[in-house]
């Protein structure tokens, strides 16, 4: 809301705008997510989702069907700390009881996601949907050995 207001947006125009965020139609899931993700708990991993986002997400992944899929969220306006901050990727492993070797980040910003090799964190970068295609998401499912 400081931004808005800085750049002269009124109060309700501002709270608009960060409403936008968190309507579906705003944030469509990727398509090979709910494939991707089915197929690995099906398998037997654990779904944890780590995200600098502002906002509470997990209506809107309930609403998109892959709310089903995750097992938890880390979100950083929760925690007060973000990527490519070490302390979000400690807090996910404590928080989940998962081990840095049997852990896979999936991102798609090297600047942020990419941190989590400094971690220990064995980290898959994927491109952003827009500007290569597919983004390969499936790719996930043939790295798990189960």
């Amino acid at each position: 809301m400081l931004y808005f207001q800085r750049a002269g947006l009124d109060e309700d125009l501002a709270a608009e705008l960060l409403r936008f965020d968190e309507y579906t139609e705003s944030r469509p899931a990727y398509p090979d997510a709910a494939r991707t993700l089915g197929r690995l708990t099906s398998v037997g991993c654990r779904i944890i989702v780590l995200s600098d986002i502002h906002f509470d997400i997990r209506p809107l992944l309930v609403s998109q069907g892959l709310g089903q899929y995750v097992d938890d969220c880390v979100l950083s306006f929760e925690h007060g700390v973000q990527k490519p901050d070490p302390r979000i990727f400690e807090l996910t492993l404590e928080r989940s009881a998962l081990t840095r070797g049997r852990t896979l980040m999936v991102g798609d910003r090297s600047t942020h996601d990419g941190a989590a090799t400094e971690s220990g964190i064995t980290t898959l970068l994927l491109p952003p949907l827009e500007a290569f295609g597919p983004r390969g998401l499936s790719l996930v499912s043939s790295l798990i050995h189960h």
